[in-house]
């Protein structure tokens, strides 16, 4: 499963990546726990602080340290989210951990841009924050391209991926957008709207998948429109998904996380049938699929080294 390559990935001793996370919470042995499981599930360094002032001290001498905080908030009082203040004054994405599901505490936390929210003592709760930190930590590496030709939207959309550590590229059009990707290679994922000018996003979707097929590149349709079969229409023309605005922050996050690691999954099965299960180099069916390609460099005057053994 693409959660468990993931971590095997940072748990490698190869893997020069590693990064460190603030764990700040005043229950010592949650937080005790925390860090346990999480160095146990992924290479990274996780570091405890048990109250505010020495929290501040910390990233204030060690700025720009860490790639991620994870703090809890247990009730609604004024000065429930210091926590998540302090984190958010240092530039710090957050995850953040409450005691159970509430409407007001929930709108507090997206109002501070926090990553997700998790309920504690669910008995997945540890997990799922080792899946969310894993997905970040990919994200980084991951462009994803914003068709819309609302600066509104574009904003609001842009910020939210943003926040999710994404490379986010925008275009106003199709034409602009099909520019960027043929510029892009290695955009993964584009939302696109319906409506725009010149092309619009179900032609879009059309054009797209003539070049990008879909376990090469996501897309997911968005629009203000109250029409039920647009959603229909943009899956016959390829996307991978749609989603009717205005959408909530968590839907789109959830949809754009089952999207990428549904992708995450299929890359890996190809990974799997291309290499040697016991000494991971690349196989036979490997070299016929990817020599012909490179072969056919030659007609572009791209230089060709090849090594047999």
């Amino acid at each position: 499963m693409p959660n468990k390559h993931i971590r095997k990935a940072l748990r490698d001793p190869t893997n020069p990546v590693q990064f460190q996370i603030l764990v700040l919470d005043q229950d010592q042995h949650y937080a005790l726990t925390l860090k346990l499981e999480i160095e146990s599930q992924l290479r990274v360094n996780v570091v405890t602080v048990h109250s505010i002032p020495a929290a501040r001290l910390l990233l204030t001498q060690q700025p720009n340290t860490f790639f991620l905080g994870i703090t809890s908030v247990i009730n609604l009082d004024s000065d429930a989210f210091e926590k998540v203040d302090l984190l958010g004054e240092f530039n710090i994405p957050i995850i953040a951990i409450v005691s159970e599901y509430e409407d007001e505490m929930r709108d507090q936390l997206i109002k501070r841009h926090v990553i997700d929210y998790v309920v504690k003592d669910q008995s997945d709760d540890i997990t799922y924050i080792c899946e969310l930190i894993q997905r970040v930590y990919k994200n980084v590496s991951i462009k994803v391209l914003v068709v819309d030709d609302s600066k509104v939207s574009q904003f609001v959309i842009g910020r939210e991926l943003s926040l999710q550590k994404f490379q986010v590229l925008q275009a106003y059009n199709a034409i602009e957008a099909l520019d960027i990707l043929e510029l892009h290679g290695d955009v993964k994922l584009v939302l696109v709207d319906h409506q725009m000018s010149m092309i619009d996003g179900i032609t879009f979707v059309q054009k797209v998948r003539a070049i990008y097929p879909k376990d090469q590149l996501l897309i997911i349709g968005i629009s203000t429109s109250s029409d039920p079969r647009l959603a229909v229409k943009f899956l016959k023309a390829g996307a991978n998904d749609f989603i009717y605005k205005p959408f909530n922050y968590e839907i789109l996050l959830c949809r754009i996380n089952q999207n990428l690691d549904m992708l995450d999954a299929v890359e890996f099965a190809k990974h799997l049938s291309n290499v040697d299960f016991l000494s991971n180099v690349f196989n036979r069916r490997y070299f016929f699929e990817r020599g012909n390609k490179i072969f056919h460099a030659l007609d572009e005057h791209s230089p060709l080294t090849v090594m047999m053994m």
